[in-house]
Parts: C-alpha cells; structure tokens; sequence
C-alpha cells in the first residue's frame, strides 16, 4: 500500500488558523505515515508556495522541512512538486536577481506576448522569472546538486522504479489578468527525447501542473490528452483554484474523443493547502491517494480543514473517489500469447479478437455502471436557497427518493381525462412496455429516470425503495 499526500496553494500567511491547520496536519501526516516504510510514501505539491508580495520562500520552506521531518522522506526522491502563478517573481525579486535594469522588464514582456501567440523562441527569456522559484526547491533539497533538472521547465521524474510522474509548468504566461487560455511547453512534453532516460513504459505515470487542466488552452488540452494516453497517464493533479472541482464536466479528462472505449482519467483539483483569517472563498485541506499497489486501484479521499468547526482535525469531504493506475498488463499479455501459440494461427486470431471483444463489453459495462452511480446516485441540494453546511450535504437518492404514485390520462380528441387509481411506477413498466410521464417542472420526472437506472444496474439498489420494480433481465 502507497499514500500520496497531494497539497497545494502554500499561501501562508502566519496567524492563529494557520497554526491549527498546521498543527492539524503534521498530526495527520504523522498518524497515516509513521508505520510506512521507504517506498510506501511520497508527496506531490502542485504550486504556489508564497504570495505574490513575498520576496522569499522562508515561510514555505521552514513548514515543508517540518513535514518532510514528520513524513519522515527523502526530498530528492520521495518529493515532488511544479510551479504556480504565485512562483513566478515579483519585481522586487527580479531587481534582487538581476539589478535595477529595466532589460528584464522588456524581456518579460516581450515572452509574455510572444508565448501567448505561441512563439517558444521566448521561453528562455521566460524562464528567468522562475530563478527564485527553482533556488527554493533545490533548498529543499528536492532537486540535489548534481540534478540535470531544471524545476520550472517539463521533465520526467521516476518515484523509486514504481511511478513515472511528468512535471509541467503551467504557469508560463500567468500575469494576473485571467484563469483560462494558460500555458505550457506541450512541445517539450510531447517529445520522446524526455521520456527515454526516466520513463519505464511498464509502470504508470503521473502528471502534476498548478492550474486545472480545463484551464489550459484548448489546442495544449488535446496535445495532452494524446499523450496521456500515449504514456498511460493515469490522473493529473493540480490546485490554483482553492477548491475541489464541482463542474462534473471539468472532474474527468476525455483521452480518446469519438471512441469506442474511451479512457478517462480524474482531473484531481486539491484545495488551498494554509488557512488564512481572512480568505472567507477558499476550502482548506488536501487529497490523500490511497494506492493500493496490488490491484492498481487508488482510493482518493479528500480531507477538509473546517474554520467554523473543530479545528483541531480535518474531516472527510464529500465522497471517496477511485481511479486505476494504468499500465501494460504484461503478464496477462504474456499468458494469453503462451496459450494462443496451442492453435494454428488463424484461429489463435479468432480467439484474440474474441476475447478482447468480451473483455471490451464487460469493461464497458462496469465502467457504465460505475458512471451511473457517479452521476446519479448522489444527491446534492445545488441551486436551492439553504445555508453554507445544508447546501455542502450529499445524499444517495434511495435514502430521500420518495415514491411517486401515478394515475393513467385517456385522451379523447383534444379532452384529457385522469383516472382516479393510483399506480406505482413499478405497477405500470409491469404492464407497458413504452409509457410517458407528464408532470410540471419540479414533478420528480428526472429523479425517477434516475432511480429506476440506478435499480436495474445494481440489484442492491432495487430493493432499498418499496416501489414495485419489475424484476427484468
């Protein structure tokens, strides 16, 4: 079993919240770790380790030590962290860099345009506002002397010959003015040059950036998406935003649009990693990945730090998500070959093809079934006038899903006539085939769609609601 601890957003500012925060944290740390060995453990920061205001990383790196310490980790091998928009330097840092002239100032505002337009000529004069940023981490420790990786430009790094995980810097032309259309050097992370010396094709991958990936620019998002599939990316994790994705649409990437059997990956958004008394926007906690290296399965539960509540703990958010970690099955692969080779070749192909069939339509079934239960079987009151924690609440539908009863309509010319029987929903599909449900908006149409998809995709679903549900095959 493997825990990543994935943080994000280090914007300290020093005060009471934070204090317990911290202190709530280390302690976590301390408790879920302690008992893991070398290689059962690392840490993934995805960005933003000060304030724009800040002219060092002190605060940052005093905290990062003490959890490193806590963690008890090696930083060079076990520590994995990629820049945010707040990394990039402020004037007073570039004058402390590279003096008082005014060349920096040209030179900056000349990559901020160029890159934008798409012009990678200007990436090395960009750079130059990640020289503090990159100082800080090879402080810490992360990246020893003798690394030939520059912390703010894309470059693979291997987690103890378990993981690859892919850097990337998203916060090339981040100048303050908008979220979306962000950068990144795509043409560096498509390159096979990159890969050969860390990546091993046989494990899987990680890919790690600051902003969301549906914050990228759109062209930069279907680069990536081929790449990720390319390299068996298996989740992107990042921050910026201080708080969990609640966009459905943004909470998975699509790799293989128009396909068949489309691989999604999770597009894992961890909430602002300090308190602060004054940001009454942000929530305050991290993710922890639960791998459990066996199955290739990662449990992904997300911790939150409550101002208004015991702040001496963090609390579970929402629900526990799960995603695969991708690779080649090379022992299945090797297996099913070893077998094949009994037949002549014609019909070793009809086997091939014939398994690979049953395997797609069983995989694309569970993976139906699992969308389902994501995308329906979990209420959340949005869009209805309640207070902060009311509104926070998820509930699975068969523990509020209310029965409807119905009544037939006969219609006669233009005349519509109600029948005064009631029904169960269960009582018409045992008698019709095709029905329509007329009802007003708010009626329960949509909810029932709901449950009665949920009921026939899992058997233990059905039986949690007295409704009368046909048994179908």
């Amino acid at each position: 079993m493997v825990r990543i601890l994935h943080i994000s957003d280090l914007h300290i500012i020093k005060g009471a919240e934070w204090n317990n925060m911290r202190a709530a944290l280390l302690n976590e740390v301390q408790k879920r770790t302690s008992a893991l060995c070398d290689g059962e453990k690392l840490i993934i920061i995805t960005g933003d380790f000060h304030n724009f205001s800040e002219s060092t990383y002190k605060n940052a790196e005093n905290f990062l030590k003490e959890l490193f310490q806590i963690m008890k980790i090696d930083p060079a091998q076990d520590v994995f962290i990629v820049p945010g928009n707040h990394d990039v330097a402020n004037e007073e840092e570039m004058r402390m860099l590279y003096g008082s002239d005014s060349d920096w100032k040209l030179e900056q505002t000349a990559a901020l345009s160029g890159l934008k337009s798409g012009n990678r000529d200007f990436l090395t004069w960009r750079l130059k506002a990640f020289t503090s940023y990159c100082n800080f981490a090879r402080e810490l420790g992360i990246y020893p002397s003798d690394s030939k990786n520059v912390p703010a430009e894309v470059h693979i790094r291997n987690w103890r010959e378990k993981l690859n995980i892919l850097h990337l810097n998203t916060a090339l032309v981040a100048d303050g003015t908008q979220k979306d259309n962000q950068q990144v050097d795509a043409d560096t992370a498509t390159d096979e040059k990159i890969w050969k010396k860390y990546f091993e094709v046989s494990l899987p991958t990680l890919a790690i950036g600051h902003n969301s990936f549906f914050d990228l620019a759109e062209n930069q998002q279907t680069e990536l998406e081929a790449l990720f599939d390319r390299k068996n990316v298996s989740a992107y994790l990042c921050g910026d935003q201080h708080s969990t994705e609640k966009n459905r649409n943004m909470q998975m990437i699509r790799l293989k649009s128009g396909h068949r059997d489309v691989p999604e990956i999770p597009n894992v958004v961890c909430m602002k990693g300090a308190a602060d008394k004054s940001d009454s926007y942000s929530e305050f906690g991290f993710y922890w990945h639960v791998w459990d290296n066996k199955t290739d399965k990662v449990e992904l539960i997300a911790r939150e730090w409550k101002r208004d509540e015991e702040q001496s703990e963090f609390v579970d958010f929402g629900q526990k998500g799960v995603y695969s970690m991708r690779k080649e099955d090379e022992q299945t692969k090797s297996t099913f070959e070893k077998n094949a080779k009994v037949f002549d070749s014609e019909t070793a192909s009809r086997i091939s093809e014939n398994h690979k069939k049953l395997s797609d339509k069983q995989h694309i079934k569970k993976e139906y079934f699992e969308y389902l239960a994501k995308e329906l079987g979990i209420i959340q009151f949005e869009g209805i006038p309640t207070d902060k924690d009311s509104g926070s609440v998820k509930a699975e539908l068969e523990n509020i899903f209310v029965p409807l009863r119905f009544t037939y309509v006969l219609q006669e010319d233009e005349d519509l006539e109600l029948l005064n029987e009631n029904y169960t929903i269960g009582q018409i599909l045992a008698q019709n085939n095709r029905v329509a449900i007329l009802a007003k908006p708010g009626g329960g149409k949509s909810t029932l769609i709901r449950r009665i998809a949920l009921a026939y995709a899992y058997s233990e679903r059905k039986i949690k609601v007295d409704d009368d549900l046909p048994d179908q095959d």
